[in-house]
């Protein structure tokens, strides 16, 4: 006879994973799940890279070894990618590029 058994409980790596996921998000390494498009906000970004930099230092000394290096390696990863995303400066998509070119330029007198 199977037994159902209940939800798995969600662990500390299971809620690590998925705030980095919106930082995901925010890189433009996984498309948004809401428009299925590769979107950046950096701001969404740093917010997540200070709550979990907030949360490493709240949990410091109450981590097993696997979960702080887990953590410290997710952090570095994130802030890289914050960085170099940084560095690219505003990008726009295809779409955005074809847009503005149909659209006629505008001139402003003084």
């Amino acid at each position: 006879m199977n037994e159902q058994s209940g939800p798995r409980e969600v662990t500390f790596q299971d809620f690590i994973f998925m705030m980095s996921t919106s930082a995901l998000v925010g890189l433009g390494h996984v498309p948004n799940p809401v428009t299925n498009k590769y979107e950046t906000d950096l701001e969404s970004v740093r917010q997540t890279i200070s709550l979990l930099t907030m949360i490493q230092q709240k949990t410091k000394g109450n981590l097993t070894s696997d979960e702080d290096d887990m953590l410290e390696r997710l952090l570095h990863e994130l802030r890289m990618g914050y960085i170099t995303k940084a560095k690219e400066g505003p990008t726009e998509s295809p779409a955005e590029e074809e847009e503005k070119e149909e659209r006629p330029g505008r001139i402003i007198l003084p």
